[in-house]
């Protein structure tokens, strides 16, 4: 069982990393960003949140678990933007997020 582990590493790493890079610039970056002058940071943090868990709707776990969910991350990555001024951290909480539902997704392919 840890065969397909060892071997999906690479490419579980690589849709880790392009995931959580291409979330952090959509869902928050972006957002936070442009928002924050416009309505503050508690209004912005607020909509950058429920966007990112809306667009989970059809995530693992899918329906409105799901949207619980990565609304509750989405706050904690949000955050740490506004907090940190940077991109860096919520980055790598989502990488490590990513990269753990890559492999359980992987191991759900095991027989």
């Amino acid at each position: 069982m840890g065969g397909i582990i060892v071997r999906s590493l690479p490419a579980i790493i690589i849709f880790a990393v392009i995931n959580a890079f291409y979330e952090e610039l959509v869902y928050r970056a972006s957002f936070l960003s442009v928002l924050e002058s416009v309505v503050g940071q508690k209004h912005a943090l607020a909509i950058s949140t429920l966007y990112f868990g809306i667009g989970h709707y059809y995530g693992a776990p899918a329906g409105i678990i799901g949207i619980i969910m990565a609304s509750f991350l989405g706050y904690i990555l949000g955050k740490s933007m506004l907090e940190t001024r940077g991109f860096f951290w919520a980055f790598l909480l989502h990488f490590l997020v990513d990269f753990y539902i890559y492999i359980f997704g992987c191991l759900n392919f095991v027989t």
